[in-house]
């Protein structure tokens, strides 16, 4: 229930006034006055019940009168507080900004980690572009609030107070304040000044976990926010008071919007998942309420809606996920505005409405931008059933060739008023011209950034590179230390992993190999070129190049990995395998194995092992190790596929409850400890003052010993899945992260023998467990270490980057030391997916899913300016000139082992081919020898020329052949006998079903030199029920007229004769006999046909005194119908028969109950009537009836036996003390004799 209640309870603060030249007493002495003092001067009483201050008593009494509030009465009052903006005081930022946790007593520094730089952009993020002034946008990063200058390029950065990342921003209408709202526990709504950025209002409790939207009044003295899931909660405040105004649960599902109406601050908008809300600010009698209408679609189907816009008179025109535009009035769907042609307006949802200067423009996911005639849609109306309005649209402007638009911006600039800021969701900041002109520009894409989650980076060994990739399906390279962009290449399936190869490898540091969604492998290299133009004089500039590609999965490659030693390099894909490659210039396969499970994550084993292997870790819960294959070893001739590797399984039991369950028995055994102790103690005291023991206390001991009982433990049903493993620093060993239940640890494996473990019910649980602090159900989604630093740096699973410090002379990762972690990217989707230091160990890079690449700094002297001083892009001349690469953009690209069985089946085909054409080539030559053969018979003499038959050397041998191909063709039928008898029965029974029941198919003729045409009809054949029938009474018929008849029964004839007409129009799907197992024509369940009335006769059983009688008949026909009624005629089956005996039975109920009705109306009494002996009972009811007046009647008196007097209340009560008291005296005698 809403109530008008605010809250104003926060911090107290030590506030300052501006005008004061006196600092704080309880400020620091070296403190400077300055605008990062943040203060607050509100004295204002908190409101509770029904208590209000005097400001806001007239603010009700003046917006009464109205059931809808208009908050100009509100805005009216806020102009008093304005004043006081001119002193306004603020909060110190620091006390309320997140900072870094650390371990207790760590000594860690706070700035251990700095953020340097960011180069991503949460674009698929709604609404996430704002612009501030002529240059400055702002927009959510992760746990930052960015400010972008789009001039200089410029960023600088504001950290969130709760840690837990941004939900939404709006901008104040002045342009003076902007409200951020968090996510978390409980977030809160900053608003800040602008532009010095200081923190001046923070909202508290409108919502539990997140927010979705929020969005300033008109006149800006209120603020509207919506909560995610999973409250959804309304929520509006009068901000500069840090007060709740009104509070409602917006919709039970995702809300993506909220507005207030342009025109009245009273009326509020909602939009989300499958619905649109429509609120009012009103006056009830209980006080001011949020009423919300909830929009109803009805015919038109329902639909997400993003954007929308409210009109000046009321009405709302919102997107559809169709691309249509619905104008809402009243709560119901007016029209629905499509394109002609039944076009949509847009292809896909309509982000976002604007009103710009009397136009209507809409934003649609395809990238259009487009302009509409308001007047016609405010006034679109349909006169026909359909609810749709055809509409196009005066001018449009296509964004860039894939850009997927989320919302713009217009320019602040009064030289431009036509220029806007777009946001794309594939990655970029647009600047789009909306002029109409012939000089307008084309629009341009200011800034770009990866689209949705950075899947992986690494960076190079020799320079401040970083190499990124996503799912967008994007390689980007940076050069982090310089803060810029160096270039980018964008393929057809998204980025899944990447590696940048060593020195090693390529001495200059400029190649790496990237994996991606479609099982391609691509090596790009990044070169420097130098190329002249006239205009630029000589710039130089970087481009990725392809080196080499090759498709080693029919699936996406999930992970790589490179040895130690750089020689070789494994994939693993998707479809269960994992591919070898030898590195070297190029990368050559060695083979491939099959995996039993989806392979997460592989990692070599360290140079210093004895063996080279390869740990595969699954999501299943297995880890398989794979000794390294050997390329000489291996034909790969005919396949790919390797065999006799030498490999260990591993398959990872859950230990966490047990872990658990030890700890708290560790725990009641130290209470229990505490409590005998304490128990002993008392019993040693009371020993010592002579007091007896109490067997009750022996007895309690003993209860609680026998309740203490071990706790089942739980194992997962669904094994937990392995993000990370890696090998120990001692061989034979190996440690692992889950998600899942099994998080919140790092366990320490090693691989066991089924055969030769003891224990079996301890197979498969780890060496050791150590616990991760705070990180109970958060998962470590990826660590990065070096060997020669002494920490661990962790990705969570909540966005956060943590560096791990290892003990002091720690031997492996398990002897952790103090942690230090920080929340960078979005806590509820921004899972960090990569972490790694730079070359030189001044630098660490993560990237999330929220698409969101941070740069930071570690805590060196000097780090940057040495960075900047040794950035170079390499160059890598001799791949400038060679022979450009095809790629492989078909996803229905042959693997490499695809391509090995499809070369061999070729080759196979084509010696087959090969032996083929040998063998005609031998036919055909025998075949010219033959024909010169005969052709040298022809000319011999007929004496001496030889038979035909002669030039056969065998007559058998063709004999033998029919025979032979006789066989086969009779094994062939008998193989396929089944199967035609299958079909043939089919086909029978499709033309019995719709062939053999039609009489005459429709024939058309048409004339060629005019339009003229003649047509059959389809007619469907009688049944043999009616011809039978028909034969009956054609039997009757002949016999009637050979036979001497009375005038009575000749009439009878001749009414047959007529009835003979009406058996034309009975329906053969009433009377058609069926095939057994074969349903009827015109019942398609097989039930048996109704068969209608013969002779015209409603039929009924034989013997009745109306069988036979015929509508319309002459009394005197009945005599004939009676022999009918004596027995079934011959020639009619039982169905039939029964069928006509049961419509005769039911006409003759019919009759029955008609004349039944005619009775019982017949004696209906007239309306006046009255029972004689009713009258007599009202009249001595009245003649006897008392005087019985209410209580409420003024000559009422009250019974003398239904007065109250004090004799008759006291009885009661003396009756209860008497009860009492015997009850009190046989408690004590009781007591008594017990104690006897």
């Amino acid at each position: 229930m809403c109530t008008f209640m605010e809250s104003s309870e926060h911090k107290k603060m030590n506030v300052e006034s501006n005008s004061d030249s006196n600092a704080s007493s309880d400020l620091p002495s070296n403190q400077p006055e300055s605008a990062d003092i943040l203060q607050s001067t509100d004295q204002s009483e908190n409101l509770t019940g029904g208590h209000q201050p005097p400001e806001q008593a007239d603010e009700t009494q003046h917006i009464e009168n109205d059931p809808v509030v208009s908050v100009s009465a509100i805005g009216e009052r806020q102009a008093a507080e304005d004043v006081l903006d001119e002193e306004s005081v603020f909060y110190n930022y620091s006390d309320y900004v997140s900072q870094p946790s650390c371990s207790e007593n760590s000594q860690l520094p706070s700035d251990l980690l700095s953020l340097y730089y960011s180069f991503g952009y949460d674009c698929k993020k709604r609404h996430n572009l704002h612009l501030m002034d002529e240059e400055t946008v702002m927009f959510a990063a992760g746990n930052l609030l960015q400010i972008l200058n789009l001039r200089t390029k410029e960023q600088k950065y504001l950290r969130t107070t709760s840690g837990g990342g941004i939900g939404a921003i709006a901008v104040h209408p002045s342009r003076c304040y902007l409200a951020v709202a968090e996510n978390g526990e409980m977030p809160n709504i900053n608003v800040f000044e602008y532009p010095s950025m200081k923190l001046f209002k923070i909202l508290r409790g409108g919502t539990q976990r997140a927010y979705a939207s929020v969005d300033f009044s008109p006149d800006g003295t209120l603020l509207a926010s919506v909560g995610a899931n999973p409250d959804y909660m309304l929520t509006v405040w009068r901000w500069k008071k840090e007060v709740t105004m009104l509070r409602y649960k917006a919709f039970s599902q995702d809300v993506f919007n909220v507005s207030f109406s342009p025109e009245n601050s009273g009326h509020l908008t909602t939009s989300g998942s499958g619905h649109i809300r429509f609120w009012t600010m009103a006056r009830t009698f209980t006080g001011l309420k949020l009423q919300g209408e909830l929009g109803r679609f009805g015919l038109t189907e329902i639909s997400d809606i993003e954007g929308y816009v409210e009109l000046p008179d009321g009405k709302v025109l919102s997107g559809s996920e169709s691309g249509n535009m619905l104008l809402w009035e009243g709560g119901l769907i007016k029209v629905e505005i499509t394109r002609k042609g039944n076009k949509t307006c847009h292809q896909g949802a309509i982000m976002q409405f604007v009103m710009d200067e009397g136009e209507l423009i809409t934003v649609g996911e395809d990238g259009n931008i487009r302009v509409w005639d308001f007047e016609t849609i405010d006034q679109a109306d349909t006169t026909d059933d359909s609810v749709k309005f055809e509409l196009e649209p005066m001018r449009e402007l296509r964004v860039g060739s894939t850009a997927v638009l989320q919302s713009m911006v217009k320019s602040l600039n009064p030289d431009t008023p036509t220029i806007w800021y777009a946001q794309d969701a594939r990655g970029g900041i647009w600047k789009v011209d909306l002029a109409i002109s012939l000089t307008s520009k084309e629009p341009e894409q200011l800034f770009f950034y990866h689209a949705g989650s950075v899947t992986s980076c690494d960076v190079s060994p020799v320079t401040h590179l970083l190499a990124t990739t996503g799912v967008d399906g994007s390689v980007r390279v940076y050069d982090y230390a310089g803060k810029t962009s160096i270039c980018n290449s964008r393929y057809n399936a998204g980025g899944t992993s990447l590696i940048w190869l060593p020195k090693s490898v390529d001495s200059q540091g400029s190649t790496f190999v990237a994996g991606f969604e479609d099982g391609v492998v691509r090596v790009l290299g990044l070169v420097k070129q130098s190329r002249r133009d006239a205009a630029l004089h000589q710039a130089d500039s970087s481009e990725l190049v392809l080196r080499q590609v090759f498709k080693p999965h029919k699936e996406r490659v999930t992970c790589m990995a490179l040895d130690s030693h750089a020689k070789l390099m494994a994939t693993a894909g998707a479809d269960g395998t994992v591919f070898f490659f030898g590195v070297g210039e190029e990368f050559s396969p060695i083979g491939f194995i099959s995996t039993p499970a989806l392979a997460s994550h592989m990692s070599w084993s360290p140079a210093n092992f004895p063996r080279n292997t390869l740990l595969i870790s699954f999501s299943d819960g297995q880890v398989l190790e794979v000794e390294a294959p050997d390329d000489s070893s291996h034909d790969s001739a005919k396949t790919y596929q390797i065999s006799g590797l030498k490999t260990r399984q591993y398959k990872f039991k859950s230990v966490k409850s047990k872990i658990q369950r030890e700890e708290e028995m560790k725990r009641k055994a130290e209470e229990k400890a505490k409590k005998l102790k304490e128990k002993e103690e008392e019993r040693r005291k009371r020993k010592a003052q002579g007091i007896k023991e109490d067997e009750e206390d022996e007895e309690e001991d003993m209860i609680e010993v026998e309740e203490e009982k071990e706790q089942p433990l739980y194992y997962p049903e669904e094994p937990s899945p392995i993000l990370q493993g890696f090998y120990s620093k001692t061989p034979d060993r190996f440690w692992l992260t889950l998600d899942g239940y099994d998080t919140g640890y790092l366990y320490q494996c090693s691989f066991q023998d089924e055969e030769a473990s003891l224990d079996r019910d301890t197979l498969g649980e780890p060496n050791m467990a150590v616990l991760l602090e705070s990180l109970d159900s958060i998962a470590v989604r990826c660590i990065g270490f070096s060997e020669s630093e002494p920490h661990l740096v962790m990705g969570l699973g909540n966005g956060a980057v943590r560096l791990q410090t290892l003990a002091d002379n720690a031997k492996d990762f398990g002897d952790l030391g103090p942690q230090w972690t920080i929340n960078m990217h979005d806590n509820c989707y921004g899972q960090v997916n990569k972490v790694t230091l730079s070359y030189d160990r001044g630098f660490l890079i993560s990237v999330g899913c929220d698409g969101n690449i941070f740069i930071y700094k570690c805590r060196e002297e000097g780090v940057i300016e040495k960075a900047l001083s040794m950035t170079r892009i390499p160059s890598a001349k001799k791949y400038v000139d060679s022979k450009k690469i095809d790629d492989i953009d078909d996803p229905n690209f042959y693997s490499i082992e695809d391509a090995k069985q499809k070369a061999e089946q070729d080759k196979r085909m084509k010696v087959a081919e090969e032996k083929k054409q040998r063998s005609r080539r031998k036919i055909n030559s025998l075949r010219h020898q033959l024909k010169k053969l005969l052709r040298k018979n022809e000319e011999l003499p007929e004496h001496l020329r030889l038979e035909i038959k002669e030039f056969e050397l065998d007559p058998e041998l063709k004999r033998e052949q029919k025979e032979q191909m006789q066989q086969q063709i009779e094994v062939v039928k008998a193989e396929l006998a089944q199967e035609a008898e299958k079909y043939q029965l089919s086909l029978d029974k499709l033309k019995y079903r719709f062939k053999d029941v039609i009489d005459c198919e429709r024939i058309e003729l048409r004339a060629f030199l005019s339009s003229s045409r003649v047509s059959t009809f389809r007619c469907v054949k009688l049944s043999e029920d009616f011809h039978l029938v028909k034969a009956d009474l054609e039997e009757r018929r002949q016999k009637a007229k050979s036979s001497p008849l009375s005038s009575r029964e000749g009439s009878l004839v001749s009414s047959r004769e007529g009835t003979s007409t009406q058996l034309k129009d009975v329906t053969t799907s009433t009377n058609t006999q069926t095939k057994p197992g074969v349903p009827h024509a015109g019942d398609q369940h097989g039930s048996k046909p109704k068969t209608p009335s013969v002779d015209g006769r409603l039929g009924s059983k034989p013997g009745t005194p109306n069988a036979g009688i015929r509508r319309g008949a002459k009394p005197g026909a009945a005599h004939d119908d009676e022999r009918f009624a004596k027995g079934k005629p011959c020639g009619m089956d039982d169905s039939t028969y029964k069928a006509i005996s049961k419509q005769e039975e039911k006409k003759k109920k019919k009759l029955e109950r008609k004349a039944q009705w005619e009775a019982l109306y017949g004696g209906k009494p007239d309306e006046n009537f009255e029972d004689p002996e009713d009258v007599l009972a009202i009249k001595a009811a009245k003649e006897n009836m008392g005087d019985y007046k209410l209580k409420t009647a003024e000559d009422y008196i009250v019974p003398d036996h239904l007065r109250t007097n004090t004799d008759k209340k006291t009885l009661p009560t003396t009756r209860v003390t008497n009860n009492g008291t015997c009850a009190e005296v046989s408690l004590q005698q009781g007591v008594a004799c017990i104690e006897r």
